[in-house]
């Protein structure tokens, strides 16, 4: 039945706010139900609960369920009844705070997709979430424990019959991970089998035949090698196994189909016997016996027919020599929407084009096989093509193909006779001309009959210019590069003569119609200039070479920061086969050192020096700087995120200040602890005050010291009013104390003949003036004692009076 409104929002209130701690990491294979875990003992202690809800997250239906949220951190058990008798069974979690759901179903007959979507296979179930408002948590099942305030979660035993079988969902709400502990020893009917599966029959398959379990099997028992076939025309194997539950990823089925390899030659009775090891849920191995079964061999569609024909003169025969037996029909389709029976037929199309034939047999086992032959009614091809009749030495002469026949049929090849000696059966050649002049392009279309069609074309192909120019060498980014073009083309074939030149200096810029053109380059690098020559006819060639336009970048440098007074270690690599110059002052035009390492005198101040580099070419590279630092003593303090702590949570998190870059350090905390870490994280157990120091050498050496004082405080504190008045005015009409940092607390009130009237171990207690039975007290001076436990574990003991007027 439907939990009240507010439990649901509660229920999903606390879905978003638990804690969830470590579990089994989600999606194992027990989380879903083809993959159930089987029952074959009376106990299961599962340590550490479920996360997740596996490949299928919604295998049970809210709407024909009692879990109105479904699958949560869930796992599946599955069991057969051996015996008729009672099923009880009961989840005790580890940990008693916790709340595991569960719904049990009745799967006889069934498969694990009719859950979802067959009302009334789930027999039993309890709430998906626990009753905060009676607190149910801890014990659930079928154990008929359905008595007292959380029954709603417990159910009663259920009669069962031999032979049916169940699956059960077990879901961890709470997200807890202690684990639980499901018991069926309760039941007198016997959950798991002992009695080994038999093979109960056999039965043709098309691929062979198809073997069936007195009950489920698991599938990773079974295997080609667990079975043999034999009869007529052997040795036969078993070349694959497959069955529905197995290849959708289930863990059991008790039909498998068996592919015999090489299908059986002959129409007879053949046996099948199981020879391996094939197990149950529990182990039990299945019985070795062996069952009978007539198979015919599968049926071999096969069509032939004589070679493609015109359509003026086509007569097709058509005949079936695929060689099975036992057939009971031939249905031919000549693919023109007529169609003949028999096993030989004839037939002449009225229409020409690609047609398809099929013939489809049949045999007795209504085992079915259909093969396709393709044949071709041809018409003449009409040939015809397009191509650019002018084209320069070394162009890809493009053709579109052009040429057609009767829309219904096709075209099967083409000829090309290119003029040139080259002659080739693409269908759309491209072709390049080795030699300028005119040329013959001779097309021939054929069909699939053989019938062909002629066109031809003719080509002139134009010389191309041949491109060729000088650059010159070793140029710094500052001076001007010069080019000069050396250009020809042959013309005997047209009087051709170049026209133009373009050139592209690799930096953007261009120039036109120079024949020897200089350019100035206002960065360094390699560039890719390219020279691009038209003749007259307007073919073009072109040329592309590097130029490498030299400069020398700053050496690479390197600072040194040292501790006050030491000599500082500078370095200024320069590019390969350079040298580093050093200066002392930016404009100096005379280096006073040349090297690419200098070892300073001892630095007191900051120095900075100015460094160039001088390549192999002799190009300058601009200057850099590079600095010897001297590091300073620091003075500083610890940084700390309190400087008075409360117990029980005394923690603090320590530094030292930014600009300290240490390498190495040593933190005293005062309490007898250390650490080396760089921000520690320390937490106090006892009160008192500290003195906090730290050593630290930094990244450079140096060494500094800091420290800083810290108090750690507890602080307990209990309030007790003297009196309250619970006549229903609204005012102070409950009576309550308050607490500070109490761990363990029992609060008791006695009436002036020293009867307990009133107990709580719950600091947020509120009392009415009423007894524990609810019985209104009478005006007047009661006494009251408190005993509690402080947060380091002292021993809080206090007692007074308290006045209740009405």
């Amino acid at each position: 039945m439907p939990r009240p409104q507010t439990c649901i929002l509660l229920v999903l209130l606390f879905l978003i706010t638990i804690s969830v701690r470590a579990q089994l990491p989600p999606n194992q294979p027990e989380q879903d139900c083809f993959s159930a875990i089987p029952v074959c003992q009376d106990i299961y202690v599962q340590n550490n609960a479920y996360s997740g809800a596996g490949s299928d997250p919604d295998e049970i239906n809210p709407a024909l369920s009692c879990r109105l949220l479904g699958e949560i951190n869930s796992v599946w058990y599955v069991f057969k009844i051996e015996t008729p008798g009672n099923l009880c069974f009961t989840i005790t979690p580890n940990n008693a705070t916790e709340d595991y759901d569960w719904s049990l179903y009745n799967l006889t007959g069934r498969s694990c997709a009719d859950i979802k979507t067959v009302p009334g296979l789930e027999i039993a179930c309890s709430w998906d979430a626990p009753d905060l408002m009676a607190g149910c948590t801890g014990v659930t099942g079928v154990n008929g424990q359905t008595g007292g305030p959380c029954g709603l979660q417990n159910r009663a035993c259920i009669p069962v019959n031999a032979g049916e079988t169940f699956v059960l969902n077990v879901s961890n709400f709470t997200g807890f991970d202690d684990g639980y502990v499901l018991d069926f020893s309760q039941s007198t009917a016997v959950l798991f089998d002992d009695t080994p599966p038999d093979m109960v029959g056999a039965s043709p398959f098309c691929d062979g035949a198809a073997v069936s379990f007195s009950e489920n099997v698991l599938c990773n028992t079974v295997d080609p090698g667990d079975f043999t076939v034999t009869g007529p025309g052997g040795p036969y194997t078993i070349s694959a196994i497959s069955s529905d539950n197995c290849d959708a990823g289930g863990t059991f089925d008790n039909t498998f189909r068996l592919t015999i390899d090489p299908p059986v030659q002959f129409p007879a009775n053949y046996t099948v016997s199981l020879v391996g090891n094939v197990s149950d849920f529990c182990g039990n191995v299945a019985n070795q016996n062996s069952q009978d079964v007539f198979l015919l061999p599968p049926p071999n569609s096969s069509v032939t027919a004589v070679d493609p024909q015109c359509l003026e003169s086509n007569d097709f025969e058509f005949t079936y020599d695929g060689g099975s037996v036992d057939l009971i029909s031939y249905i031919w389709d000549f693919g023109d929407s007529t169609g003949s029976t028999g096993p030989t037929t004839q037939h002449t199309y009225l229409s020409s084009g690609p047609k398809t034939v099929s013939l489809t047999i049949r045999n007795i086992n209504n085992c079915v096989d259909t093969s396709f032959l393709d044949v071709l009614v041809e018409p003449t091809p009409i040939a015809d093509f397009a191509v650019d009749s002018t084209l320069c030495l070394g162009d890809t002469v493009g053709i579109a193909n052009l040429s057609t026949i009767d829309s219904v049929s096709a075209l099967s090849g083409f000829q090309w006779e290119m003029g040139d000696g080259l002659v080739t059966n693409q269908d759309t050649p491209t072709h390049v001309y080795l030699q300028p002049g005119p040329y013959t392009i001779t097309l021939n279309a054929f069909s699939v009959a053989n019938c062909v069609g002629s066109t031809s074309q003719d080509v002139v192909v134009y010389p191309k210019p041949e491109v060729a120019f000088t650059a010159e060498e070793n140029v710094c980014f500052y001076d001007s590069a010069h080019f000069v073009s050396l250009s020809t083309i042959r013309n005997d074939i047209a009087n051709d003569s170049l026209e133009r030149w373009i050139w592209s200096f690799g930096d953007s810029s261009t120039l036109a119609n120079v024949l020897a053109p200089a350019h100035l380059y206002d960065t360094s690098g390699i560039y890719s200039v390219n020279l691009t020559v038209f003749s007259d006819k307007g073919c073009a060639d072109s040329l592309t070479q590097d130029i490498e336009i030299y400069a020398t970048p700053p050496p690479v440098v390197t600072f040194d920061t040292v501790c006050f007074s030491d000599r500082a270690f500078l370095q200024a690599v320069p590019v390969p086969g350079g040298t580093s110059r050093w200066y002392e002052n930016e404009a100096d035009t005379l280096a006073f050192f040349s090297g690419s390492t200098f070892l300073t005198s001892p630095v007191v101040f900051d120095q900075t020096y100015y460094v160039d580099a001088l390549s192999a070419q002799g190009c300058v590279s601009e200057r850099d700087t590079v600095s010897a630092i001297a590091r300073i003593p620091e003075e500083g303090s610890i940084l700390a995120s309190d400087s008075l702590l409360e117990l029980p949570t005394a923690i603090v998190n320590l530094s030292v200040p930014d600009e300290i870059r240490g390498a190495d350090f040593l933190w005293s905390f005062g309490d007898g602890i250390q650490s080396t870490s760089e921000q520690p994280v320390h937490e106090y157990q006892f009160p008192g005050k500290y003195l906090i120091t730290v050593d630290v050498v930094d990244v450079y050496g140096c060494e500094y010291a800091f420290e800083t004082p810290i108090e750690v405080k507890k602080l307990v504190a209990v309030f007790v009013p003297s009196g309250f008045s619970p006549n229903g005015d609204g005012i102070n009409d409950e009576f309550f104390i308050q607490v500070r940092s109490i761990t363990r607390f029992t609060f008791k009130i006695y009436n002036r003949h020293g009867n307990l009237v009133f107990a709580s171990q719950d600091p947020d207690f509120r009392w009415k003036g009423e007894s524990d039975e609810g019985v209104v007290l009478a005006e007047g001076v009661y006494t009251y004692r408190l005993d509690a436990l402080d947060v380091t574990g002292d021993q809080l003991t206090e007692a007074g009076t308290v006045t209740l007027f009405r």
